[in-house]
């Protein structure tokens, strides 16, 4: 009895070269890959911080316009450090804010006391009065002298920002602007 030998040739191995040529195909595009996937988580966190921001923005916002609208008149304000406390009825609401730690803080006569906004890097109060500019249309001029008896609308603005994880670069900025009038005020 005889053994043929096989007709088909032996089956191989890769050689070194096309070894190295697929590790280096593999290694670019896995580094494609993973930027690709690290800038897209990049994006994820700068959207999510966006609406954060947006969303504490609004909600210090509203609550400012709903006490301003609500208060009878301004009872104390002060341009450095931005400080206005309104009052309305008995009731009284102060908005105090703290340059060095950043935050804008509501406090009110029944004790409640609560963070509005926190990485705020600046903030203005300005007051106006009800009289009207003929020819312009900036309607309120700065309210002078007694400016608890004429003061009518309540100008707020504020810049807040936010970094992004693990970064010292800031991401996200914000600005809010409101001009809002006080519609209890008896005079």
């Amino acid at each position: 009895m005889s053994i043929k030998p096989s007709t088909r040739r032996a089956v191989q191995g890769m050689t070194l070269i096309e070894l190295m040529i697929a590790m280096g195909i593999f290694s670019v595009v896995s580094m494609a890959l993973t930027t690709i996937f690290i800038f897209s988580l990049r994006s994820c966190e700068t959207m999510s911080n966006y609406a954060n921001l947006d969303r504490d923005n609004r909600v210090a916002v509203d609550t400012i316009t709903r006490d301003v609208r609500q208060a009878s008149y301004v009872s104390d304000y002060k341009a450095d450090p931005p400080t206005l406390t309104l009052v309305s009825g008995s009731d009284t609401v102060s908005y105090l804010y703290d340059e060095d730690a950043q935050t804008l803080t509501r406090s009110a006569s029944d004790g409640s006391e609560r963070v509005l906004l926190e990485h705020c890097t600046e903030l203005t109060f300005n007051l106006f009065q009800r009289n009207a500019v003929g020819g312009s249309y900036d309607v309120f001029p700065v309210a002078k002298g007694s400016w608890t008896n004429t003061a009518k609308v309540v100008e707020l603005s504020w810049k807040t920002n936010r970094r992004l994880k693990g970064t010292s670069r800031i991401n996200s900025d914000y600005v809010e602007t409101a001009r809002i009038v006080i519609r209890n005020q008896s005079n």
